[in-house]
């Protein structure tokens, strides 16, 4: 077992400078003797008092926080961007909309990697903040958690309090990685579109992984998921059109990338199953939209959208960052 490791966290914003500066005093006042909180801002025409609270933020913590300013990078090059500016030994993501739970967040990651082994963490993520984790403790959940389908699917199911061990999946936020690991598997595959930023480096890693080494779920290190949040790359209120880009973009994209064999030998299996995820979650999220509207909008962007899908990310429009 080693030491505690220095830890950079690191924070993507766009779009949502105010809540990011809520973020940036909880992320500043967590009880851990050796971190820097790392910021990629890439909010557009920033309104100069919100970029006079970053600098107050920057100067009053003397070199424990660094805002880095670039125009609008999109989500997979902003990752990109973010880990190589870190400078320490862990690098932990949260998305600028999120919340730390606790002073001990970062210590909570950071004690995992006392084994060598562990290359990443992945945290639990409670939507209310009376949100009790027993009541998802269930088989499934434990046996499943962030882990492949064999449809190469992602699932989360990151919400319960048994820790898991060999993990497939570390998540967008609220996840850790050693910095020599994601030099090792090359980072985030920037020849994908913004919608499916967080899963190549699952892949990537895979290939690269060395004999013992893990990811892990913690459930100890926790975050506040707001889905509330405007600004961002708006992809939670996406309408069908963008819910299927999404689907496709995944499978199309990411899938067809890494897993040809399989993307290709079920390519049926991709399609419907891209339909039945998208219409699944407008119309939980939109229950009031009728079924022939669902109907009606699938039909008219299915097509196009897995046409695109298909010619990759140089098919992307502005509005998809």
């Amino acid at each position: 077992m080693s030491a505690l490791p220095s830890v950079s966290v690191v924070v993507r914003s766009y779009r949502r400078t105010q809540v990011l500066i809520e973020l940036l005093e909880r992320a500043l006042d967590q009880d851990y003797p050796n971190y820097e909180v790392v910021v990629i801002e890439q909010t557009p025409d920033l309104a100069p008092e919100l970029r006079a609270r970053l600098d107050a933020l920057e100067a009053q913590h003397g070199g424990k926080l660094r805002v880095v300013y670039f125009p609008p990078l999109g989500a997979v090059r902003a990752r990109n961007a973010a880990w190589k500016a870190a400078r320490n030994e862990v690098v932990l993501f949260i998305d600028d909309d999120d919340q730390p739970v606790g002073r001990d967040w970062v210590k909570q990651h950071a004690q995992n990697f006392t084994d060598p082994l562990c290359i990443g963490v992945s945290g639990r993520h409670i939507f209310s903040l009376d949100e009790d984790a027993t009541q998802f403790d269930t088989e499934q959940n434990h046996r499943t958690v962030l882990r492949y389908t064999f449809l190469k699917m992602p699932r989360s199911r990151n919400r319960h309090s048994q820790r898991v061990k060999g993990i497939e999946i570390l998540h967008g936020t609220n996840t850790s990685i050693r910095r020599d690991a994601i030099e090792r598997a090359g980072g985030w595959d920037e020849n994908v579109t913004e919608f499916v930023d967080e899963n190549s480096f699952d892949f990537r890693y895979e290939r690269i992984r060395r004999p013992g080494e893990y990811f892990v779920y913690d459930p100890l290190p926790t975050i506040w998921r707001r889905f509330d949040i405007q600004g961002g790359t708006g992809r939670r209120w996406a309408s069908m059109e963008r819910l299927l880009r999404l689907e496709f973009d995944y499978s199309h994209g990411l899938l067809r990338r890494y897993h040809p064999l399989k993307f290709y030998g079920l390519y049926p299996a991709y399609v419907v199953l891209g339909v039945t995820r998208a219409v699944d979650f407008v119309h939980t999220h939109h229950p009031e939209i009728p079924a022939a509207q669902l109907a009606t909008d699938v039909a008219r962007h299915l097509v196009p959208t897995i046409l695109r899908a298909f010619r990759g990310p140089e098919a992307r429009s502005p509005s998809d960052s």
